[in-house]
């Protein structure tokens, strides 16, 4: 839907007696399920994340073990430069 098929859709439920702030709010509410539906599509939203961290832990807790002291790029720790 473009912005403007949007803003046209706003001035309709206005000229028909709708409240400005409650069209605002209905349209920033399906802004954001839209968001979410679309992170969730890509593999992106909280529960990815969440598994991912769970995945990620214990690998990486291995390979901070088996990687010599001072071996690793950027501090003390395993981080992305190492990978």
């Amino acid at each position: 839907m473009s912005s403007a098929v949007l803003a046209q859709l706003l001035a309709q439920g206005a000229g028909e007696g709708a409240d400005l702030a409650t069209l605002r709010a209905i349209v920033e509410e399906a802004g954001e399920l839209a968001a979410s539906r679309a992170m969730a599509r890509l593999g992106l939203d909280d529960a990815a994340a969440a598994k991912g961290e769970t995945d990620m832990g214990p690998i990486c807790a291995y390979l901070e073990e088996i990687i010599d002291d001072g071996g690793f790029l950027v501090g003390d720790s395993l981080t992305l430069a190492d990978c």
